[in-house]
Parts: structure tokens; C-alpha cells; sequence
């Protein structure tokens, strides 16, 4: 009788096991991921508060014919409207592109409802990615790109309930190697008679453009000398070229914004 009970227990044990293996997605965290879905492409119900102003230029041009979505069963969905593509940045990291245009990400409730939660991208933005991290929780990473290196700056997290997605504060996330471009503040210095005419065409626009970014990764190390120059820029700038001094210098801005480590 004893040997009957047992078995009926270790049967009836591997039936749940069974059972929350395959229908308890909601309760291990583990999401579906879904490429090219097509239904978020209407401007969503609700804007997060921090992002109503911004969200006004997007609101006549919305596009998001293809997201890639994180869903839950019977719970939220978290998209990206743009494409993620794996990255060997950080493990299992998605980079969120294409850089040159925006990105939203956005998440539908339970109950339906669509909600913009984050934009990025933009000319001159900074390299975005997304890591999922279990349990419900991603974080989007912005970061630095020197040649095929990658410097993180900021994060920003993400955690998905039972019934929606909240995106919490960014943070600081300054992850620069202190050695990095040593000399550039006397480089710049050396260079500052340089001028549009003074070199031939299109190479004055490569290395000034060198130069604000080498300065801004030298600032993120905290050089108060290359912040200084970076935020005092000593080359003519056409539109062009200022436009992408200035997306440098709001970095360097926001990192003085939020206190990072290793800025002034």
C-alpha cells in the first residue's frame, strides 16, 4: 500500500512540474519574444510625464510599423519600435537602431492600453542598448562608441508587473578606461589655428569631429582640462559639424547633471 501512495505521489509531483513548466511564464519572469509585429503602429494612449513636451514632434509623423516585443502571458507587453539586433557589447544585450533615427519603446498594458515610456536616437546620439535581465527587468544602457569599443554612460531601468511596464530614473553608469587619449587637451591646444580653408575639403569636419569626441571620453575620466575645452569649443563650427559638437557637449552636460563618477 505504501509503495502504491508513493507512486501516486511522485506522479501527481511531476503533473505540477509539468504543468508550471509550461504555463507558469507569468510566474518565472520568462518572456516571449516576438520580432516585426505590426499592431503598434497607432500613436499610443498615454505619454509618460517627463516625455509630453518631447512627444509633441512625434505625434503627426508617428511611425512604428515593425516593434520587436517582450510579452507576457496574460500579462503586459514591452516594444521597441525600431529593431533590436544581439550585440557582443554585453551578453545577451540587444543594440536598439538604427541610431540615426528615433527609437520609442513603448508598453501595453493589461487592459489595452498603449503608453510611450522612452525615446532615443536621434542624429548624433549616443550607441542604445537593451538588456534583458530576468525576472521581469531590462535596462537600457547608452554608451559611449570609440572604434570597436563601447563605454557605458548611462542606464535606465525597466521593470514589467503583472499588468504594465514602469521605467524608473537614469543613472549613472560611467565606465571609461582612465588612460584614454592622454594628450588630447595638448593636441587641441596645438591645433586651434586650424581653419576650414586650412585643410583640404571634408578634413577639417574629420578632425575637429575627432576632437570633440576624443575630449568629451577624456572629460568622462574627469580631466576638468578636455571638459573645459569640450565645453569651450576652440574651432569654427559649421552647422553640421556644431550640431555634433553640441550632442557631445549635452553628454558631457547630463554627466555633470546626474554627478557621475569621474566628472567635475
Amino acid at each position: 500500500m505504501n509503495s502504491i501512495n508513493g507512486a501516486v505521489i511522485v506522479m501527481v509531483s511531476s503533473l505540477l512540474f509539468s504543468f508550471v513548466k509550461c504555463y507558469g511564464a507569468e510566474t518565472d519572469g520568462v518572456p516571449e519574444f516576438r520580432k516585426s509585429v505590426s499592431s503598434f503602429s497607432r500613436f499610443p494612449d498615454q505619454v509618460d510625464g517627463s516625455l509630453t513636451q518631447l512627444s509633441q514632434k512625434f505625434k503627426d509623423s508617428w511611425e512604428c510599423r515593425s516593434a520587436d516585443v517582450f510579452s507576457w502571458r496574460g500579462g503586459p507587453e514591452l516594444a521597441v519600435c525600431g529593431s533590436l539586433v544581439p550585440t557582443s557589447y554585453q551578453k545577451g544585450a540587444y543594440s536598439i537602431g538604427p541610431s540615426d533615427d528615433f527609437s520609442w519603446i513603448v508598453d501595453r498594458e493589461k487592459k489595452g492600453k498603449v503608453r510611450l515610456l522612452w525615446v532615443g536616437g536621434g542624429a548624433y546620439a549616443n550607441d542604445e542598448f537593451l538588456k534583458p535581465e530576468g525576472d521581469r527587468k531590462f535596462v537600457i544602457i547608452v554608451a559611449l562608441r570609440d572604434g570597436r569599443r563601447y563605454d557605458s554612460m548611462f542606464e535606465t531601468p525597466i521593470v514589467c508587473g503583472r499588468d504594465a511596464c514602469e521605467v524608473g530614473r537614469e543613472r549613472c553608469a560611467v565606465d571609461v578606461p582612465k588612460d584614454v587619449y592622454p594628450d588630447v587637451v595638448k593636441r587641441v591646444k596645438a591645433e586651434t589655428h586650424r581653419t576650414f580653408a586650412s585643410l583640404p575639403e571634408g578634413a577639417y569636419e574629420l578632425l575637429v569631429g575627432d576632437y570633440s569626441h576624443e575630449l568629451l571620453t577624456r572629460a568622462l575620466t574627469g580631466d576638468l582640462q578636455a571638459a573645459d575645452l569640450l565645453l569651450h569649443f576652440p574651432f569654427a563650427l559649421d552647422g553640421a559639424l556644431g550640431e555634433q559638437v553640441a550632442a557631445d557637449q549635452e553628454t558631457y552636460q547630463k554627466v555633470q547633471r546626474l554627478g557621475c563618477l569621474g566628472a567635475p
